[in-house]
């Protein structure tokens, strides 16, 4: 149950929240690394929803109109919540920032709650302000504009608050496990990768005597993968078609930083002002909890396992961003899917804010308590000052983002395997006759769907401004035909082979057999859920009657 103390520090997390991103009310968008392909994807993931695309899959005015497989690889949830803001009539500018505001507000109050298990009311509001006010996040929402991993530092909390839920119910455990699971996966599976490994382990300290508890996570956990099907499925096994080794999994080469800027030291060669450091607070917190450890292995005392255990991820992870552990990533091959080394800032994020919440827990004195929470929350809240001012701001109307077409292949990563990549000097804007002769007219063109009308004087070769993906199929007079996307300089783009006469044309996106089998094994998934939801509230009212 929520008290009134709960109550009034959500209230006050929340208005904080909202102050550190006041910049967010300022009209239009501020440039960042990645907001305007993130504001692009939520304009025409809408489109894609418009023309039957569910769960979209393709965004058609992407690399200068032939397409783009985008959604097979990255995750759409964040997408789809964007959608829903559109019925309140707000441009995507204003939706990409009210998701970002309600990354950092959530955040704060699901931390909250996790923090109430391992502390007091106090205890979990300071927790609750390091996690909303560490550089990282700062850098996640104002330099890079990641939206996904925003939005991902909200269900990271309710993950670790599952084996608590596990320990006073086995269903609902479950439950709320499974979804939790779907809700990362969805929202942003990297980030999700880094935290489920230490998850478990935070499990096995949290069952203790009741171990078997973690038979039951780990199928939730394969439960929730279950419900994500149609996400991951595709991103696992649809791989074969695009070079992610030559355009994805080697981007960690360029992204390590340097210990003075982890640690924020001066020096005329680095960038201390960026928020992609570790933070004056976390580094203070991760130094007290360094000296209680010893202290307790000096003094032969009991250790604090959880304390110890987030104490040694922290550092773990901090040295794994660091260029000095480069041939640790090349030696774990695995280490490169989360693509960038800095990427781990998010998990001493979290970790530092939890460490917070234990040691200022400890302080007995009621007094000493209270001063040290202040001092904390002074160090925690005023070096964020360096991260809230965005450099320059600018404002396209939506249909600029509709329409997006990525010139500068800002986001050319799942290129089919044989894609041209200089598809935008092609100097095509449209279907057109490539070879022969005739007349072409485009009668309907969607993200999803092509009919065109030709009349041929020769047979003819017509390149259909659509990059080749599985799932495209072409049909000549309503009959199924091959196609070919090997044509220089057409490499990787639908060329047909046409007859001379007249001809009606259509390309349509369909789903292959993995794309159907992953989307009916997320609607089975979410059916069975919603039956155990159902058995579960009638044996508790049995339960209750008997």
């Amino acid at each position: 149950m929520i008290n009134k103390k709960d109550l009034a520090c959500i209230i006050i997390l929340s208005i904080t929240s909202t102050l550190l991103l006041y910049k967010m009310f300022h009209n239009g968008i501020y440039y960042s690394h990645d907001g305007e392909i993130h504001i692009a994807r939520i304009a025409q993931s809408r489109l894609a929803i418009q023309d039957g695309q569910l769960p979209v899959r393709w965004l058609g005015n992407w690399n200068s109109g032939y397409g783009y497989p985008a959604f097979m690889f990255i995750y759409s949830l964040p997408y789809y919540v964007g959608n829903i803001f559109e019925v309140f009539s707000l441009s995507y500018e204003e939706i990409f920032k009210l998701l970002l505001l309600i990354s950092l507000v959530f955040s704060s109050i699901t931390f909250y709650f996790l923090a109430k298990k391992l502390g007091n009311e106090l205890a979990a509001f300071i927790g609750a302000i390091f996690y909303i006010s560490a550089p990282y996040r700062f850098a996640d929402i104002y330099e890079r504009g990641a939206l996904g991993e925003s939005l991902e530092f909200i269900f990271i909390p309710l993950l670790f608050i599952t084996p608590y839920i596990f320990v006073k119910s086995r269903s609902l455990g479950f439950i709320y496990t499974s979804v939790t699971t779907f809700l990362l996966i969805t929202t942003h599976a990297i980030v999700f990768a880094i935290f489920l490994f230490p998850f478990l382990i935070y499990c096995y300290f949290i069952f203790d005597k009741k171990k078997i508890l973690f038979i039951d996570i780990l199928l939730s956990i394969f439960f929730g993968f279950f419900l994500a099907s149609f996400q991951w499925l595709p991103m696992v096994f649809e791989q074969r078609y695009v070079d992610l080794n030559k355009t994805y999994f080697n981007l960690f080469e360029g992204h390590f930083i340097s210990v003075y800027q982890l640690l924020r030291i001066p020096n005329g060669k680095i960038n201390i002002g960026t928020g992609i450091q570790l933070g004056s607070a976390q580094m203070l917190i991760l130094f007290l909890s360094f000296i209680i450890i010893s202290w307790q292995i000096y003094k032969k005392q009991k250790v604090h396992k959880i304390l110890l255990f987030f104490m040694s991820l922290s550092f773990l992870c901090a040295f794994l961003t660091l260029d000095i552990s480069r041939s640790v990533w090349l030696v774990v091959r695995p280490l490169q899917t989360f693509l960038f080394p800095w990427r781990f800032l998010a998990f001493t994020t979290f970790s530092t804010s939890v460490i917070a919440v234990i040691i200022l827990n400890r302080i007995k004195s009621n007094r000493s308590k209270f001063i040290f929470a202040f001092i904390l929350l002074f160090i925690a809240i005023f070096p964020t000052r360096h991260f809230l001012s965005p450099d320059k701001w600018y404002s396209y109307n939506d249909f600029y983002y509709e329409n997006f077409s990525d010139p500068q292949n800002l986001d050319n990563y799942f290129l089919p395997k044989g894609v041209t990549h200089n598809l935008n000097q092609l100097q095509v804007g449209n279907p057109s006759i490539i070879k022969g002769d005739g007349t072409l007219t485009v009668k309907q063109k969607k993200s999803n769907f092509l009919e065109l009308n030709v009349k041929l004087v020769t047979a003819s070769k017509i390149q259909l401004h659509t990059l080749y993906f599985p799932g495209w199929t072409l049909y000549i007079d309503d009959q199924k035909s091959s196609y070919n996307s090997s044509n220089y300089p057409f490499e990787g783009v639908i060329v047909a082979n046409v007859p001379e006469g007249a001809h009606n044309l259509k390309l349509k996106l369909t789903k292959t057999h993995l794309l159907g089998f992953s989307d009916s094994v997320t609607m089975v998934a979410f059916s069975l859920l919603i039956l155990f939801i159902i058995y579960s509230q009638l044996f508790i009212k049995v339960k209750q009657v008997t």
